[in-house]
């Protein structure tokens, strides 16, 4: 439901970009331009997640190993997260693909794994967010509206820092209820076994 949800925003967003898009070029009044480029800097900020998300998805989908050191937790996240309360609203947040991050249809190790691609996914999408700013400083008739990407571009961070620190508030729980798992299964092998015998 939330994925056609975004989905549909999406194709709205891009439709009045086009609409505007097609103002500013054939009728004289010149004010089409600023509903333009905020329509298209928004619908940029939604189309680019889905695609960094389909791309982070098939890319990296056998490549990430938990054992690398990005994905390690240090000293300090722990009473970094506990500070910014991420146990109270982690629930909260939507998922795009809830099916991912569950126990009855994958292992605690494909769960962790795609807790990684979705937060490099989301750390992608950090960068994503300002390049509309980079871009617009460079261009003459859009270095005026800056200020339009500043604020998109926040807004974009804004909502992709929470998802990142879920995923890694997440991850070292799940790291032990896999291990858990794992002495579970190697116990059922041993008894079945020794029932062998």
């Amino acid at each position: 439901m939330r994925k056609r949800y975004i989905e549909k925003i999406t194709v709205i967003l891009g439709m009045l970009t086009l609409l505007f898009f097609l103002l500013d070029a054939y009728l004289p009044w010149g004010g089409w331009f600023s509903p333009f480029i905020t329509a298209a800097t928004t619908f940029y900020h939604f189309a680019v997640r889905l695609l960094v998300g389909v791309v982070t998805r098939i890319c990296l989908r056998k490549r990430i190993l938990i054992e690398n050191p990005w994905f390690t937790s240090r000293s300090w996240e722990k009473p970094f997260y506990e500070t910014l309360g991420v146990k109270k609203w982690k629930n909260k947040m939507p998922t795009y693909i809830p099916m991912d991050f569950s126990l009855k249809a994958h292992t605690p190790a494909e769960v962790i794994q795609n807790m990684c691609i979705a937060e490099v996914g989301h750390e992608i999408n950090v960068i994503c967010s300002f390049l509309p700013l980079f871009y617009a400083l460079f261009q003459p008739r859009l270095r005026q509206d800056w200020i339009i990407f500043a604020v998109t571009g926040i807004f974009a961070l804004g909502a992709e820092v929470p998802f990142i620190l879920m995923q890694r508030y997440n991850r070292p729980r799940m790291i032990a209820l896999q291990g858990a798992w794992e002495r579970r299964r190697e116990n059922r092998e041993e008894e079945k076994h020794a029932v062998e015998l």
